[in-house]
């Protein structure tokens, strides 16, 4: 395995005897799946600080603490991560039966190489079967349920009925008030899940075993509402088939745009993509149509409003997971704009201004905004009339938007609010919101096109001589 030789040596050059290979480099081995810069997880019968100082120090890298009382460091080095844990039972076995599932209690000594595999890991693996290490495992960790539902995701593993079992019996455990598992914890699980090629089926779990409906308890009311006549299934069949549909629609449209995939695999911060945050959007694209469901006199069901509270309603779900500023508001972003690809369809000829206008409003997020629409029309359900007006749009509006940015016209907005600050020293506060509407209105009506021409405007507005801003 690469990297693991120059560990042996160092920690054998350090005079550590006992040592064993865990987690998921073993598992990633036994699939055939070997990384360039493979993470090393070590269960050690001891560990401290000056032992991951010592092994950093010998591989050129820098050591630092994860958890002091379960003796968990971390050394970093050119080769990846190198994870040193202590036992959490007096021998190695008790250490494996206390891990999550059997397919991370399998043990390779570092040393001679044998394989120690008491809880016949490797026979799951190869099954394709998720079968937790005790009947206590999730009950020790609630949060081995989402895990559960990582491993489905990214593995496309199936779950033993013991796996079920523990599931729903740790399912309260994870609501919010419940206090058992921290957000950050949920949050990574719930990325990584929806980074997973069998995502789709991994929700379609979670929700079947309740632990998604006990993350996001609101959901519980999605079930049975009626969406009107457009669409053929309740709001929540809708909301999980439009997360599936915006992976499918993200893996066809690249197929035909090279640089798509790319602009996806972008990371808002770490574990979270911009495809992760996509189908996590979509999922909840619809999160405020309970609270601005209409039944007109006709009979006809409305929305109205329904994109844009929803935009900020997502930007809060996603600060209360301790998700970052940037991507709560990509998120809030394309649920506020979900529903404007639409407007541009129903144009016979979509006007240059308009295509513009939407991509200066989506910025960095419209590719992931015409996949959204394309996605929440395709989970309409048979009839999806307007799916191939969208994409011709779409379509469009991506190759517009790529010929901005090789332009050097980066997409977003011409002026933000700390370009006021910063460039004309205007104080924080409503004035700021004042002088962009008016920018924004000039871009709309083709008076103005580049930053330039909007910092003149702008100049104009406050009463700045010209030259006073740069």
């Amino acid at each position: 395995m690469p990297g693991v030789s120059r560990v042996r040596d160092a920690l054998s050059g350090l005079g550590a005897k006992k040592a064993h290979l865990v987690g998921g480099i073993t598992r990633d081995a036994a699939l055939g799946k070997i990384r360039l810069r493979p993470d090393i997880d070590l269960a050690l019968p001891q560990t401290s600080l000056a032992l991951a100082r010592a092994l950093a120090k010998a591989l050129g890298g820098s050591a630092f603490a994860l958890d002091e009382g379960e003796g968990a460091y971390r050394v970093a080095w050119e080769g990846g991560e190198i994870d040193l844990v202590r036992w959490r039972a007096p021998t190695l076995e008790g250490d494996l039966r206390g891990r999550d599932f059997t397919l991370n209690s399998i043990a390779v000594d570092l040393f001679s190489g044998e394989i120690f595999d008491p809880l016949e890991g490797q026979k799951a693996l190869l099954a394709g079967i998720l079968i937790p290490s005790s009947p206590e495992s999730m009950g020790q960790d609630p949060l081995r349920a989402l895990r559960a539902l990582r491993f489905a995701s990214q593995l496309g593993f199936s779950l033993s009925e013991e796996t079920r079992r523990q599931m729903k019996e740790v399912a309260p455990k994870l609501k919010p008030d419940a206090g058992a598992v921290s957000m950050e914890r949920i949050r990574d699980e719930l990325f990584k899940t929806l980074g997973g090629d069998n995502f789709g089926a991994a929700l379609r779990l979670g929700f079947g075993e309740g632990l998604l409906f006990a993350v996001f308890p609101f959901m519980e009311e999605w079930r049975g509402l009626d969406q009107g006549d457009y669409h053929e299934f309740d709001l929540l069949e809708h909301s999980l088939r439009a997360a599936i549909h915006a992976g499918e629609v993200s893996a066809a449209l690249s197929a035909e745009i090279p640089w798509l995939l790319e602009h996806l695999e972008e990371e808002h911060e770490q574990n979270i993509s911009r495809g992760a945050l996509l189908r996590f959007a979509a999922l909840f694209h619809d999160i405020a149509k309970p609270a601005t469901r209409r039944v007109e006199a006709g009979g006809r069901v409305r929305f109205i409003t329904h994109d844009t509270l929803g935009g900020k309603v997502i930007q809060k779900m996603l600060s209360g997971l301790k998700v970052g500023r940037k991507a709560s508001r990509a998120a809030g972003n394309l649920v506020a704009g979900h529903m404007r690809l639409y407007g541009l369809a129903a144009q016979k000829v979509p006007t240059a201004r308009s295509r513009v206008k939407y991509i200066r409003d989506l910025g960095c997020e419209t590719p992931e905004a015409v996949i959204l629409s394309l996605a929440d029309e395709t989970a309409t359900g048979k009839g999806a009339a307007a799916l191939e007006g969208l994409r011709d749009c779409g379509i469009g509006i991506l190759e517009r938007w790529r010929k901005m940015r090789e332009a050097g016209d980066e997409p977003g907005p011409l002026l933000m609010g700390r370009d006021l600050v910063e460039v004309f020293g205007l104080p924080e506060g409503p004035a700021i919101g004042a002088v962009l509407k008016k920018i924004a209105k000039a871009e709309s009506e083709g008076e103005i096109s580049s930053r330039k021409e909007a910092l003149g405007l702008a100049a104009k507005i406050l009463g700045k001589k010209q030259g006073a801003f740069r």
